[in-house]
């Protein structure tokens, strides 16, 4: 389904200059909020502020538990 949406003069320069090519503008658009939903996490890194030890235990942990899970056997 094809929808029209008015956008700013500016927006439009601004999506026009962005986009490639070879891209509709609905492409250009699915591919900028693609990459900004990608990008959101990375936001996210470094804010959760832990000690080193708190790092090594809850590391020593993971690595705990991991060895103590047994694997199963599936069959196909």
């Amino acid at each position: 389904m094809t929808r029209q949406i008015s956008v700013a003069d500016d927006v439009y320069d601004l999506l026009r200059a962005l986009k490639r090519p070879a891209e509709s503008f609905s492409e250009a658009i699915r591919r900028l909020g693609e990459t900004a939903r990608k990008n959101a996490i990375l936001e996210l890194a470094g804010s959760w502020k832990i000690s080193d030890e708190e790092a090594k235990r809850i590391t020593d942990d993971i690595y705990a538990n991991r060895k103590a899970s047994r694997f199963r056997k599936v069959e196909l």
